[in-house]
């Protein structure tokens, strides 16, 4: 892809989406002005838009780690010797499978 075809996208979505079609400001340096204002906005939006991908993936190993956490806190407390004490509907299912 040329330098020109690879440029034509951005321009187009400066002149749409963040108002560079029409300059309100007065003279050269209000064009300046739009165009540094223009540029910013759509850095600024590329730059919110990468800082919620962030933030989805950091939450998504936030709750892998939590939900690995919480399994194997509940693998450690197994115990696996000495005598094995069933609660009340423990020993019912145990009755009902052994039957």
């Amino acid at each position: 892809m040329n330098r020109r075809s690879a440029i034509e996208p951005v321009i187009s979505h400066l002149k749409y989406d963040h108002n560079m079609i029409r300059n309100f400001l007065k003279g050269k340096e209000g064009d300046r002005i739009n165009a540094i204002l223009s540029a910013a906005g759509f850095n600024f939006s590329k730059l919110i838009r990468a800082f919620f991908v962030i933030s989805k993936i950091l939450s998504l190993h936030r709750f892998y780690f939590q939900f690995e956490s919480c399994f194997f806190s509940f693998l450690k407390d197994l115990n696996f010797s000495g005598t094995t004490i069933y609660s009340f509907k423990q020993s019912i299912f145990l009755r009902f499978v052994n039957s």
